[in-house]
């Protein structure tokens, strides 16, 4: 049967299913191609491939039964030879009496005409082979010459497998992972067990004394039914993981390897279209043999990932939906096209977000994901480890911003990487493949995590750094982060809220109307992150010479963290400068401690009580704010709207006066935490400012004193404090050193304004003469309140 005879064969093209054959198990994948590619080749040039979830489809214009009788009569299959492996020179050391040469024997005495082309290859092999005195195992440069003399003296039948399995460069030899190293993985040669198998199928040899009956119809019969057959007593190689044998491997309970004749050998077919080009698609110094759809691997996305574990790379295995003709595939896999950032994906993490990113041909529907594994002594075998459907995900293209950044932390090898930095390295680099696959809020929430991990491993090391050129992560942009990192929780928005504020820092002479001393933090990432700003661009980030001013984000408990910023700021900020004409004046002493130039992400009030009342995720809201200082904070001058239209919080507005929220105490202080101008009461306006004392007294557990000057504060502004004195003896019993050390962190959360103007005016009722003198009582409370702190 050949093509020619196709016309006349059927009218109506058929779907052979090839049941017996699943994508997730590489041999199999392999040898749906190689039966194609034989079918199309041979006997059906319109035959076309496709896959119906893991299975193969085949349409041709041949039956079921006419497939089978060309496969078993007429199929004339490839002739691989490899006479650069074995001390035998691949079975071609005429002299010696071994495996290869008596295989080789059997084929140039055969006479069946589906083996003329294998005659026609071994012959000019003999002849290479005597010409030049090949007569061991070739290496080096030999070996490279030897492949080139091939190269040019083989029929054009064996040079598919040429490409296959060498790469030639001008200096070098190199191996795609397929056909292991040209052929060979460790003592097994895939040439002469292709070769053995195949001298079965066609009969040249006696059938094995033990294993499966020597019927090749049999043993076809698995290609397209998955009903297993009995198999011959053999290795798989690395294409069947379940097929390898040993110690609780295998497909029988003994542990021996087991495979079927056919579909190895069409496999080793199917390798045929994945021919290699050289390192132009993945860069001239990559020193990779660019293997189709190879990429170095990454020990993440699936259960059995363990770093130990030695790996040989990992190959995406393309699933189309729509048949394709044998030229469409060879094109296909020639190309091996996946993309990210304009070039070829190097690693595992490239290729799974080329496949978020328009990056590979549209296609393909999914790749399945093969890790090439040490799991059976030295020699690799091909795991299934996933498999990744193709989409445009527009939010995986913000992980490229770490790209640079990752490659650098990765220049030092393990054996020179600190031991905290090795750890959060790895982690960092499961989470970057982890929101390739599934970009989502979670999954980047995660990489940003790590990834302020391993920068706060990293400033711990100063000999690490210097030997990588390990520069801070700069600052991402928040406008593209935020909206995609938004999964509307209460954690997110007190967060993002805190990370985007950003102090006025007026330049040149105006320099000290700042509120905040010079050389201090200006923003909560200089407090936290073991950064500083450069002195010639704001935006560029160096190390802190003696790590975070304030420690311990993603280490100590969040409200601890951000007491301790509090207190900092205390240090930090002036009596803010009251200029002539101020429509609201201080009517008294204090300082404004939020970071300033946040509106629109001002938090309702609510949610900021329920963190000063440890009812959100305190884990979930630390790792949030380790993720979001990574962005970039606001200019104070970059929105000039003000969030006052912003829809006010239903439930603070839903506040009677004398209610007591969440967190009695929290609402007693917040409003002169705000440093605004609020409206608790018709026209009435009164501009907020925090004793300077308040912060470290909160850290002590001093609620009383603290609430006590609350009080006084509200009265001096013309307001009664509906609490009364007998309420700061509850508060005071109310709140532990814990609980006061969380609302502290809790004022620094910016707060919507009209929320705190409400809150304000429920917590008092307008004083009688609200604008009366102060009595002389009042004005002596106020001035002990202020009193500056004495370390």
């Amino acid at each position: 049967m050949n093509q020619h005879d196709s016309p006349s064969r059927i009218h109506d093209h058929n779907r052979v299913v090839l049941a017996g054959l699943d994508a997730a198990v590489l041999g199999e994948y392999l040898a749906a191609i190689g039966l194609h590619r034989l079918v199309a080749g041979q006997a059906d040039s319109e035959a076309t491939l496709s896959w119906r979830g893991s299975t193969p489809v085949l349409v041709t214009g041949l039956s079921l039964a006419q497939v089978r009788e060309f496969l078993l009569d007429d199929a004339q299959p490839a002739p691989l030879v490899a006479p650069w492996n074995g001390k035998d020179v691949g079975g071609f050391h005429t002299t010696e009496n071994t495996r290869g040469t008596r295989l080789w024997e059997l084929f140039r005495n055969s006479t069946q005409d589906r083996l003329a082309a294998y005659r026609a290859t071994i012959l000019a092999v003999d002849h290479a082979v005597g010409r030049y005195g090949w007569a061991h195992n070739l290496a080096g440069d030999e070996k490279a010459f030897a492949i080139r003399v091939l190269r040019n003296t083989l029929p054009d039948a064996a040079l598919d497998f040429l490409d296959a399995s060498v790469v030639i460069s001008d200096d070098s030899v190199r191996y795609p992972p397929l056909l292991g190293t040209g052929g060979n993985i460790g003592r097994l040669d895939l040439v002469l067990n292709y070769a053995e198998h195949l001298a079965l199928l066609l009969g040249l040899t006696d059938p094995p004394k033990r294993g499966a009956p020597p019927d090749p119809a049999i043993w076809l019969d698995e290609v397209f039914d998955p009903a297993p057959q009995p198999r011959v007593k053999g290795t798989p190689g690395q294409y069947d993981g379940a097929g390898v044998g040993g110690t609780n491997l295998g497909r029988r309970s003994d542990g021996r390897a087991l495979v079927n004749p056919w579909v190895y050998v069409l496999g080793m077919h199917g390798t045929l279209a994945f021919a290699s080009a050289m390192s132009r698609r993945q860069g001239a110094d990559s020193g990779i043999a660019s293997a189709p759809f190879y990429v170095i691997g990454v020990a993440a996305d699936y259960a059995s990932a363990a770093e130990s574990e030695p790996g040989k790379g990992e190959f995406w295995a393309p699933i189309w939906d729509q048949g394709l003709t044998a030229a469409e595939i060879s094109a296909l896999a020639g190309e091996g096209r996946m993309e990210w950032r304009g070039r070829q994906a190097r690693t595992g993490t490239d290729a799974v977000r080329s496949l978020k990113a328009f990056g590979v041909d549209r296609g393909i529907s999914r790749f399945e994901r093969f890790g090439f594994i040490e799991r059976n002594g030295q020699a690799p075998v091909a795991v299934h480890v996933g498999n990744y459907a193709t989409s445009d995900e527009p939010r995986v293209r913000l992980t490229a911003h770490l790209d640079r950044w990752v490659d650098t932390l990765n220049r030092v090898g393990d054996d020179r990487t600190p031991a905290g930095v090795r750890t959060t390295r790895r982690r960092l680099i499961r989470t970057l493949f982890a929101a390739g696959a599934r970009p989502s809020p979670e999954t980047l929430r995660a990489l940003l995590v790590a990834a302020a991990s391993a920068e706060r491993a990293a400033s711990r090391s100063t000999g690490f750094r210097e030997s990588a050129s390990l520069s801070p992560i700069q600052p991402l942009n928040s406008h593209e982060w935020l909206p995609e990192l938004d999964d509307g929780s209460v954690e997110f928005g007190i967060a993002a809220a805190l990370m985007l504020g950003r102090d006025s820092v007026p330049p040149g002479d105006r320099a000290h109307l700042s509120e905040t001393i010079e050389g201090a933090p200006t923003t909560l990432r200089d407090c936290l992150r073991a950064t500083q700003p450069t002195l010639e661009k704001y935006e560029r980030l160096e190390w802190a010479r003696n790590g975070p001013t304030v420690p311990g984000l993603g280490e100590r408990p969040i409200g601890d963290v951000l007491a301790d910023v509090m207190v900092l700021r205390s240090h930090t900020r002036h009596d803010p400068i009251v200029r002539p004409g101020d429509d609201v004046p201080l009517p008294f002493r204090g300082i404004r401690p939020q970071f300033g130039g946040v509106w629109h992400w001002r938090v309702p009030a609510s949610h900021a009580e329920e963190f000063a009342a440890g009812r959100c995720d305190q884990s979930l809201l630390s790792e949030w704010l380790e993720a979001l200082l990574l962005l970039s904070p606001l200019h104070p001058w970059a929105t000039k709207d003000r969030d006052d239209q912003s829809e006010p919080d239903r439930r603070t507005a839903a506040m009677e006066p004398g209610s007591i929220g969440a967190s009695p105490l929290w609402r007693m202080l917040a409003p002169w935490a705000s440093g605004l101008v609020l409206r608790p009461t018709g026209a009435s306006r009164v501009a907020t400012v925090m004793p300077s004392t308040w912060p470290t007294r909160l850290r002590a557990g001093s609620v009383a004193d603290v609430t006590a000057d609350a009080i006084n504060r509200y009265a001096m502004s013309g307001h009664i404090a509906i609490l009364g004195r007998s309420g700061v003896s509850a508060l005071a019993t109310a709140a532990d050193a814990k609980a006061a050390r969380l609302t502290l962190g809790a004022l620094l959360v910016p707060t919507r304004v009209d929320d705190l103007s409400h809150i304000f005016g429920s917590n008092t009722m307008p004083m009688v003469g609200a604008d009366a003198d102060l009595t002389a009582r009042d004005k002596q409370t106020q001035a002990a309140a202020d009193e500056p702190v004495t370390q």
